[in-house]
């Protein structure tokens, strides 16, 4: 968008952890996948880079951004042309990229390890993919998803990876895409690498019930977030699902899954996003008391 701002990451045993949420998230910039941007995950990058570092472990998740992760490699050196100009390209003008020219990306990163946590499988083309899953949520409208697929597609012609098929290319607007194209990158699953490092397993040996929750579920909460991977370690357990709202569609296969019981915080469509946000504490209270009993 223009703006410069401060945004935190942590440096811990000489290894970089970077949230990308932290920088373009949903909760930072204008809801508009036609012009927000990665560029400012690239910027980070390069001030880990500057400061020696070398291991870096990327979050991804909760994006703001449909640009495939385009606009990071331009923040790292990698060179976009439009009629022989060189742009940074957002989610709305990847159509417009003539030519690619890497001979300018950053030489440190060969020689870097990037560990990418993903909550998504999404691919980054299609009709799961990057675009039809997630740009409504980032602010597209329905007759808009043709032309963001379109320019991604021919981005993803241009890049000649052939990463847009792998699992979690997708996620983060395409950002995983960017980074198994042109990084030394293996991606894993968010949730599972949470929940080791929390001893998961081992701490709900002798818990009878578990209680998760999201924002909202539906189809895409299947695909590697973190209640289906919960739900994964916790079978024989009495699994509760509280979530601020959950499609009708997706109860069957919840319960397959392994939920007992599913509640939906927010059943009135009507309130605002702002009503809800309001109430959110009071509603999850009076949802636990009325459905909840050990």
């Amino acid at each position: 968008m223009g703006e410069t701002r401060s945004v935190p990451y942590l440096i811990y045993k000489n290894k970089a952890i970077i949230e990308t949420a932290q920088i373009m998230g949903l909760n930072q910039v204008i809801h508009n996948p036609f012009i927000t941007t990665t560029y400012g995950v690239g910027e980070v990058i390069h001030d880990a880079l500057n400061r020696g570092i070398r291991e870096f472990t990327i979050t991804l998740g909760g994006s703001s951004t449909n640009d495939g992760g385009a606009g990071m490699l331009a923040a790292l050196g990698v060179l976009f042309y439009h009629q022989h100009k060189a742009f940074i390209p957002t989610g709305g003008t990847l159509n417009d990229i003539d030519k690619i020219d890497i001979s300018h990306l950053d030489k440190r990163l060969k020689d870097c390890t990037f560990k990418i946590l993903s909550d998504v499988t999404n691919s980054l083309l299609g009709p799961q993919g990057a675009t039809y899953t997630f740009a409504l949520q980032k602010g597209a409208s329905k007759d808009q998803l043709p032309y963001l697929e379109e320019g991604m597609k021919h981005y993803a012609s241009l890049v000649c990876s052939q990463k847009e098929t792998q699992e979690g290319s997708g996620a983060a607007g395409g950002l995983g895409f960017a980074f198994l194209s042109f990084f030394p990158s293996h991606l894993v699953s968010g949730a599972e690498e949470i929940l080791r490092l929390y001893h998961f397993d081992e701490r709900i040996k002798d818990v009878d019930m578990i209680i998760t929750g999201e924002g909202k579920t539906d189809s895409s909460s299947l695909n590697g977030k973190c209640i289906s991977i919960i739900a994964k370690h916790s079978q024989n357990k009495r699994l509760v699902l509280l979530s601020g709202y959950v499609e009708k569609e997706v109860y069957d296969s919840l319960r397959n899954i392994g939920f007992k019981e599913i509640y939906s915080i927010q059943n009135d469509k009507n309130k605002t996003l702002e009503e809800i946000q309001a109430h959110a504490k009071e509603d999850l209270k009076a949802s636990v008391v009325k459905y909840i009993s050990c």
